[in-house]
Parts: C-alpha cells; structure tokens; sequence
C-alpha cells in the first residue's frame, strides 16, 4: 500500500467516525416543528428549520440554521430570523 492510499483511507475512516455523526445528530436536532418565542412580539410562534441545510454546514462547523416556514409569515413573511438562536 502507497502512501496516497493510506491517507485517502485515513480521511475516509475520519469522516465515518467524526463527520458523519456530527451530521446526523444535527439532523435529527432541527427537524420537524418546533415552538420559539418571536423576537418582534414575543409571542409563541412554530418554525420549520431547514434540517438538510443545517446538517450539511454541521460537517464545517456550527450548523447554520435557516426558517423554511413560521405561522407568522402570513403577517410578516420577510423577517431576520432572529427566532432560530433559541435553538442552538
């Protein structure tokens, strides 16, 4: 076995065991609805994460978390989405 054989089998055995975990559990973190308090009226409102996206940028870091829905959007759909930092 070559030298570029062992690494790519080193990275690969890193991202089964460190990667691949992190990824799922940020998963199975955000999905689904979830009840946060609004930030503007401080009313409780659902929220819909974007668990794929979240799960995605976990592999890199912090999970960047993004609202795909929110019972207030009716009223207020071009909010900042502050409401998400109550999840982390």
């Amino acid at each position: 076995m070559d030298i570029s054989t062992v690494i790519a089998l080193i990275i690969a055995l890193g991202a089964v065991y460190v990667v691949a975990p992190m990824v799922a559990d940020a998963y199975h973190r955000f999905r689904g609805t979830k009840v946060v308090t609004c930030p503007e009226d401080q009313q409780a409102v659902e929220i819909i994460v974007d668990a794929a996206h979240a799960a995605s940028t976990a592999a890199l870091g912090p999970p960047e978390l993004r609202v795909t829905h929110c019972s207030r959007w009716m009223q207020r759909h071009y909010c900042d989405q502050k409401c998400v930092e109550q999840l982390r």
